[in-house]
This record gives C-alpha cells, sequence and structure tokens, in this order.
C-alpha cells in the first residue's frame, strides 16, 4: 500500500459509510488556486472545499428480497403483455409455452391461476428488474 492510499472510514451504520482521504489532491490544488485568484482568504476556503471533494458517502446496495425466479419472469412477461393496455390471448399463450420450456410445463401449470392473476394488478417492472440484475 502505497502511502497515498491510505484512507479513513468511519461507518455510520451498516449501510452508510464515509471515506476520507487525508492525502487527496484536491485539498492541495484548491488551496493554491484559492490563494492565486482570491489572496489569503482563498487558503482555507480552498481547503475546506478540497477536503470536501476528497470525500465520500457511500452506501451499500440493499440486496433485493430473494424470490421465486420463475415468478419474476411472470411478472416481467406480463408487464410486457400488458404494456400496450390490452393483453392478447395469443400473447398469454406465448408466455406460457416460453415458461414452459424454460421452467417445465408441471411449474407452468401450478403457477396457473397466479399469472392469470397477474392480469388484474399493477406490477413494479423496476423492482422485478432491480430483483432480476441482483440475482442474474
Amino acid at each position: 500500500m502505497k502511502f497515498s492510499d491510505k484512507q479513513w472510514t468511519y461507518y455510520v451504520n451498516e449501510e452508510v459509510r464515509i471515506v476520507f482521504r487525508p492525502w487527496g489532491m484536491h485539498k492541495f490544488l484548491l488551496t493554491g488556486f484559492g490563494y492565486l485568484f482570491i489572496g489569503w482568504w482563498g487558503i482555507p476556503i480552498g481547503f475546506v472545499l478540497g477536503c470536501l471533494m476528497d470525500t465520500r458517502h457511500e452506501t451499500k446496495a440493499i440486496p433485493p428480497k430473494p424470490g421465486d425466479l420463475g415468478m419474476s419472469f411472470m411478472m416481467l412477461g406480463m408487464a410486457i403483455i400488458k404494456a400496450d393496455g390490452h393483453a392478447d390471448r395469443s400473447s398469454i399463450h406465448y408466455a406460457y409455452r416460453y415458461l414452459a420450456g424454460q421452467f417445465g410445463m408441471a411449474y407452468v401449470r401450478t403457477r396457473q391461476q397466479v399469472f392469470e392473476g397477474f392480469l388484474l394488478q399493477t406490477i413494479p417492472t423496476e423492482e422485478i428488474c432491480e430483483q432480476l440484475d441482483y440475482h442474474l
């Protein structure tokens, strides 16, 4: 580890941490520019702004709730089918065939009523996509 790679980490909680790099170049550059452009008052102003730029607030991504991968695909498929405002029978049958090919016919039969229940619900597509992105 080089001397310039040193950083101090403060954990606010398990999701948020503050990382400060004491040898970051922003505070030195802005101190010099502050002196050049403002004068003696520019030194503390540039130093404070540089310290703020050398500090990062990081948030840890909270993993989505675990769920059934097939159900996530069913919900996303139904959201795509309903995207134009109405659901055709041919589109629903195509989705059945696709899911049966991927997960098996027994899987689709056991969840057929749930799949058709998605027609009446609003589907949170962003949450489903985040869940699929995390697990895949």
